[in-house]
């Protein structure tokens, strides 16, 4: 019988890749504007945490992270050329703050540290995204987050061991993903109404 735990990592790599297909298909019909620094820490902040969740025994539930890791970093190449341009001062701190702490971590050994640096950098790279997607909700694809929120729900399903090394950072993206997907929503509603 095949464990549980192998069942929810292969359904969460499915729906890994199934959601970032409507996402690339829109920033290749220039429909989706991705934010070149959202993307970049992505890749990042997805690989530092597949990492951590191989040393933690994260077992299948590690799967869609290391999938999620090489979309981002693929969202990133094409953002370089089709990305959105237009950076504010907002973008660079919070790029700038997440590249601090990302080295921060990288001179720490502290494992507690660590998965609290990457989760605190993922909120700041949402945060370019979240400006952007409040005034140019249209230039972004909500499908994605949306499946990303549920995709990260059953890698949290899927994993080995639960505990703060693996299940902090993945908490966080479903809350990030799940609020992000909603602002897109309800944006695009508020922006088509009062077209």
């Amino acid at each position: 019988m095949i464990p549980s735990q192998v069942i929810f990592g292969c359904i969460a790599v499915i729906l890994s890749i199934i959601s970032y297909i409507p996402y690339i298909y829109d920033v290749l019909r220039n429909k989706t504007k991705p934010h070149i620094f959202m993307w970049i820490l992505w890749s990042l902040l997805s690989g530092i945490t597949y990492f951590i969740q191989l040393y933690n025994n994260a077992g299948a539930g590690s799967w869609s992270m290391g999938i999620s890791t090489l979309a981002c970093l693929f969202i990133f190449i094409i953002s370089l050329k089709r990305g959105e341009k237009r950076i504010v001062l907002l973008d660079w701190i919070c790029f700038l703050g997440a590249l601090i702490a990302i080295g921060i971590w990288l001179f720490t050994v502290n494992q507690i540290a660590a998965v609290l640096l990457t989760t605190f950098t993922a909120v700041l790279s949402f945060i370019p995204t979240f400006r952007k997607s409040w005034s140019k909700p249209h230039e972004e694809t909500g499908v994605t987050f949306t499946i990303n929120a549920i995709k990260w729900i059953i890698s949290l399903l899927a994993l080995t061991e639960i505990n703060f090394f693996t299940a902090f950072y993945l908490v966080a993206v479903i809350i990030l993903n799940a609020l992000l997907a909603l602002l897109i929503y309800l944006r695009k509603l508020v922006k088509s109404a009062n077209a």
